[in-house]
């Protein structure tokens, strides 16, 4: 007999879309806490997290994930990070330092098992491969933590992968999935009844998204003029000096549109990339992936590239971040059936530093409407469809048209009638072009500027006027020197001299609840850890106010007991990095053993798998992360050919070295490391 949602279920959603008890808000300097994501895990619940693009999510829940491994000695959980692609999969893999568990992936299930037999506990996979993991690590674990990245797709994508997001959705409701979190940057299409509670993070000082707050949209007057006009606005652009990444609807119209542009003297350096083509396979059944895929996977755009064609196969998720490389890029979405406003507003989000502009290329509309689809009130009025029918519903019509529609196995599909308002929401805006403009622009905090492509020689000078002002950027860098002035007040010279002294154990205890309340956890922890190595008040002060997150705190300390742990090997001594017996000795003498060899990244990290296994014995087992501790202790020196970048062990890290990469004094990191060495 089918299930259907109560009347009460659909009360409790309605009081979280009004910003009821149900609603939090979390406020961050810049990024999101790697401790904060770790109590929302440790709450046992189900939240959906709201955070802008580019905050930071993927990051905490990494150190979140790695701080509850160790923590958890009897390996009783298993954590894992899905996402909707490959690409972006690939990227968290990557980030998380963890395996991928993916479609493409020759012997997937063997490797799947061999990992979690060597002690792994986090794994990032697909939403096509998240229901099997979740099967194998069911029998294998008493909970599994699930946090689902770019959530809004489990709604967009419903109609083509129907079963795929009613099975990620079983998973969610599975007994041993304690902890569910939900993190998207575009939160209008999710139903909020799948939630206990919903996280609205808030950046204090979040970069601006291009360097002007003016989101252009360039008109075309008839439909067969989109090519054309395109392309001319291309030709102009790139005559201003800029670099393009242009989002289109499918295939056909970015060879057509490259076809074109090949035949221009103006136009150089032309990509494409197109999901047909990036799920291609070689033969050994590996991702056979273009040079710019695999460079914008790795975070860097090749600086020949001037114009990138692309689909959506990296408007979900995948990060573009390389600074100097990006700042002359703009991005173009042309909106011919790209009618979802989550969908432009992710592509918008591509490129991680601060670029040149974002805009619109759009059909001149006839309907003048400017008014904004509810979602909320569109799914809300779904659910009570449910409700209606079910009360009216019979075994004899069990087979209803709504029914093969909503659920699945008897169970009623909050993923599948949430679908159906995101439908209702595009044909909505399709037929009001300028609607989506106004709210495209409200998503990015920006002003859309209307501009018929015929007037593009008129945009010239208001266009390089609007660059000089840049008031966004000069904004942004005052609020950073307040925060700079902020930590200098709440750690004068006095309360540094407190720190220092070991003695005063009251006074200290006293001053760090104050600084609790004053300074962001990572300034905290980082000045504590500083007043430990330095006489030097303006040093202390200057370390301090260079952490930018969590994980910087200890950067400095963590890179100097390595230096310890160089020198304790060289004489001889017993190690200390991995706390395990004497074996760290032995993986030190295997690197050594390597010095001067050349390899790719991946060649590297299957040779940490290598270690790690010929190391392991019956009474100690050392896993990937283990051999890392040891690896950190060499350098590395770097080369790309035509077809790779290679790798080539040089050593171990020298005092020189590792002041240089902490950009600090070489007395500095020997009078650390002096004091390390006496603990």
């Amino acid at each position: 007999m089918t299930t259907y949602l109560t009347v009460n279920d659909i009360e409790r959603a309605s009081e979280i879309i009004k910003g009821g008890r149900n609603r939090e808000f979390y406020e961050t300097d810049q990024y999101i806490e790697s401790s904060y994501m770790k109590d929302l895990i440790l709450r046992r619940n189900k939240f959906l997290v709201h955070s802008p693009t580019g905050s930071g999510k993927t990051r905490a829940t990494r150190e979140a994930f790695q701080e509850l491994v160790l923590e958890s000695p009897l390996k009783r959980e298993a954590y894992i990070l899905a996402a909707p692609t490959r690409a972006l999969t690939s990227q968290i893999s990557n980030d998380l330092e963890c395996f991928d568990y993916i479609g493409s992936k020759p012997k997937a299930k063997e490797l799947l098992k061999k990992h979690f037999d060597n002690g792994d506990r986090i794994f990032a996979t697909t939403f096509d491969k998240l229901p099997q993991l979740y099967d194998f690590l069911k029998a294998q674990v008493d909970e599994v933590i699930l946090v689902i990245d770019e959530f809004h797709k489990v709604i967009q994508d419903a109609d083509f992968r129907r079963e795929t997001m009613i099975k990620l959705e079983e998973v969610t409701k599975q007994p041993k999935v304690t902890s569910l979190i939900a993190l998207s940057g575009t939160c209008l299409e999710i139903p909020l009844i799948l939630f206990t509670g919903i996280i609205e993070v808030r950046q204090r000082f979040a970069h601006p998204l291009t360097q002007t707050d003016l989101m252009d949209v360039y008109l075309y007057d008839k439909q067969d003029e989109l090519k054309k006009s395109l392309i001319a606005l291309i030709e102009h652009k790139i005559s201003k000096g800029s670099r393009l990444l242009i989002f289109l609807n499918n295939r056909r119209q970015i060879e057509s549109v490259k076809r074109v542009l090949k035949r221009s003297p103006n136009v150089t350096g032309i990509y494409t990339l197109q999901a047909q083509h990036e799920a291609k396979q070689s033969e050994r059944g590996e991702p056979k992936r273009s040079v710019l895929y695999n460079a914008i996977l790795s975070g860097r755009v090749p600086d020949k590239a001037n114009v990138i064609l692309s689909t959506e196969v990296i408007s979900d998720g995948v990060s573009i971040h390389t600074g100097e490389n990006l700042e002359s890029f703009e991005t173009i979405v042309v909106t011919e059936n790209f009618t979802n406003p989550s969908k432009i507003k992710q592509s918008s989000h591509r490129i991680r530093t601060m670029y040149k502009s974002f805009s619109l290329l759009m059909l001149k509309p006839k309907n003048e409407e400017v008014g904004f689809f509810d979602y909320e009130k569109d799914i809300e009025a779904q659910l009570y469809k449910s409700v209606d029918i079910s009360e009216h519903t019979t075994a004899s019509t069990a087979s209803t048209l709504f029914e093969k529609r909503y659920t699945h196995n008897g169970q009623q599909s909050q993923i599948l009638a949430a679908h159906v308002a995101s439908k209702n929401g595009e044909y909505y805006y399709q037929g009001r072009r300028l609607a989506l403009a106004w709210h495209v622009a409200h998503m990015n905090g920006m002003t859309p500027n209307f501009i018929a492509i015929d007037d593009l020689d008129k945009l010239d000078t208001d266009l390089e006027e609007a660059l000089l002002m840049d008031e966004e950027r000069a904004k942004a860098s005052k609020e950073r020197k307040s925060m700079d002035e902020h930590i200098k007040a709440a750690l004068s010279r006095e309360r540094f001299s407190i720190l220092k002294d070991e003695l005063n154990v009251s006074d200290k205890l006293q001053l760090t609840d104050i600084l609790k309340e004053e300074l962001l956890d990572h300034h905290r922890l980082s000045a504590m850890v500083m007043a430990k190595y330095t006489d030097d008040y303006e040093v202390f002060l200057k370390e301090v106010i260079k952490v930018k997150r969590m994980a910087d705190s200890k950067k400095l300390e963590t890179s100097c007991h390595l230096l310890v742990e160089i020198e304790r090997y060289k004489a001889g001594a017993k190690q200390s990095v991995l706390r395990k017996g004497p074996i760290p000795t032995r993986i030190f003498k295997m690197y050594e053993a390597m010095i001067g060899e050349e390899r790719t990244k991946k060649e590297w990290e299957e040779q940490e798998k290598v270690i790690a296994q010929k190391t392991s014995t019956k009474k100690t087992k050392y896993s990937v992360r283990d051999v890392k501790q040891i690896e950190r202790c060499f350098s590395y020196s770097q080369k790309r050919t035509n077809s790779e970048r290679l790798y080539t062990l040089e050593g171990f890290k020298t005092v020189e070295s590792i002041a240089k990469d902490n950009g600090v004094s070489v007395d500095l990191i020997l009078s650390i490391a002096t004091q390390i060495s006496k603990q």
